[in-house]
C-alpha cells in the first residue's frame, strides 16, 4: 500500500513530497522526484516482503534540526552503492532503510532518514564509513522490483549470489548469528531452486530442447548449495557449535564428495571434537578422490589435503604427550606405553611375547589407575589401624 492513499485523511500524491514518520521521528520519508498523479502512483509498483528490489542509493550522516526540527543531511557522501540488490524483509540492510525499500515506488526517488538505533547503532559500520552512533540520511532510486513469484532461475541465482557476499560481510565483521541468517537463506533458496530445475529436467527428458540451459543451471546451484553449506559449517565451527557444523560437512558431500573446502572443514570438525581417526579417514579419501577426479582446485586440492594432514600429526602428537604427562602425575612417575606402543619386557625367553603372539600392551590409564588403587587402599589399611588404638584408647579413659 501507499504511504497515502486516503482522501477522508486530506491525503494527495503531493502529500508525499512532505516528510512523514514511519516509526516517529526516528524514520522519516519524503518522496523528492517529481510528483505525480494519483491514478499514476496506483499504477506504480511497491516493493513487498520477499520482492527484489534494484536501487541506486547514496549514504550521508544525517541529524534532526534544532529543537526536534525536520530531518537534514550533515556532511558529505559518506558511501554510495549503484544498482545494489535486496530482497525486502530478509534483514539485509537497517531497519530504516528497510522501510525506505517498502515505501518508495519504482521508478521513485526519496529521502530516509534513520536515527543510529534503526540505522547502525552505537557500534556504526567501519568498513562502510560509516561512525559510532551516527544518524544517517539515505537517498533512494528504486530502479526495478521483481516479485518473488515471479524470478526466474537465473534472477533467484542473483538472490542466492547476493546473500552469500552479505553473509561473507557479516562474518568478516565477526557477526557469525548474522551470517549464519543469510547463508541459511541462501542455501534454502538454493535447494529450492535446484529442486525445481531437477523437476523441470525430468519433464524435458525425451522432450529435446532446453536440457543444456538446464543443466547449466542445476550445476549453477549445486555449487552455490555446496558453498553456502561450507559456510554454515564454518560458521558453526567458530561458534564452538561442532554438531551442526559436522551434519553442515556431511550435507555438503553428498553433494560434491571431492569438495576439497568441506573435506578440510569437515577435518577440522573432526579434530575439535578429539576424533582424530575419523579425521584421518576423511582426509584420506578426500585426497583419493581428489586425484581421482582432479579435486577442486586439481593438485592446490590436494596440497591442501596434505597441509591438513600434517596439522593432524601434530594434533596427534600432542594429544599423546598430554596423555603421557597425565599418566606420570597419576601413576608417580611410571610412563604412559600409547596404545599403538609396545610395552618393553626385558628378560623374558620369548621376546615380550604373549599368548597368540602379540607383544603385551599395557595403556597408561590402566597403570595409572592401579597405582591410585594402591595408594586408596594402603591408606584405607592405615585409617584401619588408626580407628582400632582410637577406640581402645577411648575405652582406657
Amino acid at each position: 500500500m501507499v504511504l497515502i492513499e486516503d482522501d477522508e485523511h486530506g491525503g494527495s500524491p503531493e502529500d508525499r513530497h512532505a516528510w512523514q514518520e514511519l516509526m516517529g521521528k526516528e524514520i522519516q520519508l519524503k518522496i523528492t522526484s517529481k510528483a505525480v498523479s494519483r491514478e499514476t502512483v496506483e499504477k506504480m509498483k511497491q516493493a513487498e516482503v520477499g520482492d527484489l528490489v534494484t536501487v541506486h542509493l547514496k549514504c550521508h550522516r544525517g541529524r534532526l534540526a534544532e529543537g526536534g526540527g525536520e530531518a537534514e543531511v550533515m556532511g558529505g557522501l559518506v558511501y554510495e552503492e549503484r544498482e545494489a540488490v535486496h530482497t525486502v524483509g530478509d534483514g539485509e540492510v537497517c531497519m530504516g532503510l528497510e522501510l525506505g525499500l517498502r515505501f518508495v515506488l519504482e521508478g521513485e526517488t526519496g529521502l530516509v532518514y534513520c536515527g543510529n538505533r534503526f540505522a547502525y547503532g552505537k557500534d556504526g559500520l567501519a568498513d562502510k564509513g560509516v561512525g559510532e552512533g551516527w544518524d544517517l540520511m539515505y537517498e533512494i532510486k528504486i530502479i526495478g522490483i521483481i516479485r518473488r513469484e515471479g524470478m526466474s532461475s537465473d534472477v533467484k541465482g542473483v538472490v542466492v549470489e547476493r546473500k552469500k557476499e552479505l553473509g561473507n560481510e557479516e562474518f568478516k565483521r565477526g557477526e557469525y548469528k548474522k551470517a549464519l541468517k543469510l547463508y541459511g537463506m541462501g542455501a534454502q533458496l538454493a535447494v529450492e531452486s535446484l529442486n525445481d530445475l531437477r523437476d523441470e529436467e525430468g519433464e524435458q527428458e525425451g522432450g529435446g530442447g532446453g536440457g543444456e540451459k538446464v543443466d547449466e543451471s542445476v550445476e549453477r546451484f549445486v555449487k552455490l548449495t555446496v558453498a553456502l553449506t561450507n559456510n554454515i559449517a564454518k560458521v558453526h565451527y567458530k561458534l564452538k557449535d561442532y554438531e551442526k557444523a559436522k551434519e553442515a560437512c556431511i550435507e555438503s558431500l553428498q553433494l560434491d564428495n571431492g569438495n576439497i573446502n568441506t573435506i578440510v572443514i569437515a577435518s577440522n570438525v573432526c579434530i575439535a571434537r578429539g576424533e582424530y581417526q575419523e579425521a584421518e579417514q576423511v582426509l584420506e579419501e578426500g585426497e583419493k578422490a581428489a586425484r581421482a577426479t582432479g579435486g577442486e582446485g586439481g593438485e592446490g586440492g590436494v596440497a591442501e589435503i596434505q597441509r591438513a594432514k600434517s596439522r593432524l600429526a601434530k594434533k596427534k602428537a600432542e594429544y599423546r604427550r598430554k596423555e603421557k604427562d597425565m599418566a606420570r602425575r597419576m601413576g608417580g612417575g611410571i610412563k604412559r606405553v600409547g596404545g599403538d606402543k609396545r610395552k618393553k619386557t626385558e628378560g623374558r625367553e620369548d621376546g615380550g611375547k604373549v599368548a597368540g603372539g602379540e607383544e603385551e600392551v599395557e595403556g597408561g590409564w590402566r597403570i595409572a589407575w592401579k597405582a591410585a588403587l594402591s595408594v586408596i587402599v594402603v591408606l584405607a589399611a592405615i585409617g584401619v589401624v588408626y580407628w582400632k588404638q582410637n577406640k581402645n584408647n577411648n575405652v582406657l579413659s
